[in-house]
């Protein structure tokens, strides 16, 4: 399943830069490096509508009755028979569901009662044993399996009202009819509950299916690839609130990102163990001294606008790709973005920390007029320091990517560490790590 944003809806600035500062090299298939020592650990909550589950089950209690209708029983005693035949009534099967994820499965059955007497039993009567319509509900109960994967098992069976009376009686009761109308209706309940809980267990998205879902990368625009290497699910609770029915669970892989859409599988970290919550992103980013690294700003050679920003190429270069603003003239790079994944020089200035505090410690630095006095420059490079750090903000504020019709990427607890620091020959270069928290919906039709 492939998924490609509506461009009806813009992209927040936080989502683009989340998605550019961890971008990879500028041609189709270059793969960013990911972090291999850990997995990330997403919160995946995919929802199916109760009425949804309600229509394909009264679709299929309907055909199966219309197909084969429930016969009638009698029950005959001293010359007086009673005959009663039920209609399940499978158009008006309800289904609601509790907070804790059971399911309360009903469906009324129709009963008339029809009484025969020979001429030799004028003594024996009949007592009750109208025409009723009786509800027969069942409960289906979650199991969530050791492998991780959901089903559905038949829980208590009941028949209301309880109250129903039908006899044969002489001078003292005969044959209490009604019970054994309890009970044929019981059973019926039983046997036909039993098939729509198999057709319900064959509509529900196994667990293969979720993750082969996941392992479909959603495509952003044309530009941009989103998905996880050697993704595992693990479904750990389920709730419903008014029509929604959520399953909810964990996805554990690498998640990783392709400038283009030439999406390869990596199962390379399937053997990982450790999980650690939210996500992390290696990134390279650069500020270049070297002016010819910047681009030919032609349109046509850059991707598809994202909301305000899109992603152009560095000329005679397969390593680097920049992320632009739409829409202003003339157009205004934000960041250089590189997809080399080679250990840094020696000679490196470790930071280990939020790229915030850092950005905040330069722009103070840059304040005091003292350590700059008669340098010109210095006001313009605190101005640019302090829209890295505006942009910077804006990036960690949390923010949703729609995914096609089918869902949301949900992001939150943005952050961005600065690992190291170091200059070569066209720039000033800076490793960093993007973490933070997030959350996956996927809305399921059955």
């Amino acid at each position: 399943m492939r998924y490609a944003v509506s461009m009806k809806r813009k992209w927040s600035l936080v989502a683009v830069l989340l998605l550019g500062f961890a971008l990879v090299p500028a041609q189709a298939g270059a793969v960013i490096a990911k972090d291999s020592t850990a997995l990330s650990q997403v919160d995946f909550d995919a929802t199916v509508s109760i009425k949804g589950i309600r229509n394909k089950l009264r679709q299929s209690a309907a055909a199966a009755f219309q197909k084969s209708p429930p016969e009638p029983v009698s029950v005959e005693r001293d010359g007086v028979r009673v005959t009663v035949t039920p209609t399940v009534l499978a158009q008006r099967l309800g289904v609601s569901a509790r907070p804790d994820g059971k399911l309360n499965v009903s469906v009324p059955i129709k009963i008339s009662v029809d009484v025969e007497k020979s001429f030799w039993t004028a003594t024996v009567g009949v007592k009750g044993c109208e025409p009723k319509t009786f509800t027969v509900s069942a409960r289906f109960d979650p199991r969530i399996e050791p492998t991780g994967g959901l089903s559905f098992t038949l829980g208590d069976v009941w028949v209301r009202p309880a109250e129903y009376l039908c006899g044969l009686y002489w001078i003292v009761e005969l044959e209490n009819v009604a019970t054994k109308i309890q009970r044929r209706l019981e059973a019926l309940g039983q046997t036909a509950f039993k098939s729509r809980l198999r057709e319900f267990n064959a509509l529900l998205p196994k667990r293969a299916e979720l993750l082969a879902m996941l392992k479909q990368p959603a495509v952003f625009g044309g530009a941009v690839t989103l998905g996880f290497d050697a993704p595992r699910l693990q479904i750990t609770r389920l709730t419903s609130k008014g029509d929604v029915y959520r399953i909810s669970g964990v996805v554990e892989g690498h998640p990783r990102l392709l400038f283009g859409d030439g999406w390869a599988a990596d199962e390379s970290g399937a053997g990982d163990s450790v999980a650690h919550a939210g996500f992390r992103l290696p990134a390279r980013l650069l500020f270049p001294t070297d002016a010819t690294l910047l681009p030919d700003v032609s349109p046509h050679k850059a991707s598809g606008c994202l909301g305000a920003f899109r992603l152009h190429p560095v000329p005679d270069r397969r390593d680097l790709a920049i992320l632009q603003r739409c829409g202003t003239d003339p157009v205004s790079n934000v960041i250089w973005l590189s997809g080399a994944n080679e250990a840094p020089p020696p000679h490196v200035r470790m930071f280990n920390r939020s790229m915030t505090d850092v950005l905040t410690e330069i722009v103070t630095w840059l304040d005091d007029e003292s350590l700059w006095r008669g340098v010109g420059d210095a006001v313009a490079l605190r101005q640019k320091v302090q829209e890295f750090h505006e942009l910077l903000d804006l990036f960690q504020k949390k923010t949703t990517i729609p995914v096609d019709t089918r869902g949301d990427v949900h992001f939150y607890d943005l952050n961005m560490d600065l690992i190291g620091v170091w200059v070569n020959s066209e720039a000033i270069l800076a490793d960093v790590m993007l973490t933070g928290k997030a959350r996956i919906d996927v809305k399921l039709s059955l």
